[in-house]
């Protein structure tokens, strides 16, 4: 397209003569497009929630620039893919790919998207503790504390802490 790029002008005439009420012309332009931007492969990862995950949103998401004109495929074969919207109901805990496709006279151009859905976490609860008096030592500590987890404690006096327990 880019060698033909341009504005095409069509005449039109009758084998008459005869006179026409308007412009006897229509202007055609050829748009020099590139080319085709199927955005770069990423990764991205939601807590599973049943939720639809729009897969252009994800390259919105992290400002990839892309061009609308593509298909996308369901590399993993869930059948939970409409368009460009992953429907995460009924869907196991995973890693999930989609292709991003985009043909045209210039070429090609795919990128390959991949959501993981993680558990979502549950709200920490302190483990019960003794009744203290001031200046006695506590110790603070996460009932069934997950090792997948990081938990940071913020002190009231502003120190910070990492682990599943503050001494």
């Amino acid at each position: 397209v880019e060698l033909h790029s341009g504005t095409y002008r069509v005449y039109l005439s009758t084998s008459n003569n005869l006179a026409f009420c308007s412009v006897n012309y229509i202007d055609y332009t050829l748009l020099d497009v590139g080319q085709p931007n199927a955005g770069e492969d990423t990764t991205q990862a939601f807590c599973h929630t049943n939720q639809t995950i729009d897969l252009f949103s994800v390259f919105d998401s992290q400002s990839i620039a892309y061009d609308l004109e593509g298909t996308w495929t369901d590399l993993d074969g869930t059948g939970a893919l409409n368009g460009s919207v992953f429907d995460t109901n009924g869907i196991a805990l995973g890693t999930y790919t989609f292709e991003y496709f985009i043909g045209g006279c210039n070429g090609s151009d795919q990128s390959i998207v991949t959501i993981i859905l993680s558990e979502e976490p549950t709200q920490p609860v302190v483990e019960a503790f003794d009744a203290i008096c001031p200046g006695e030592d506590l110790e603070l500590s996460i009932d069934g504390a997950n090792a997948q987890y990081t938990y940071t404690w913020t002190l009231p006096n502003g120190n910070i802490y990492v682990g599943a327990t503050v001494p």
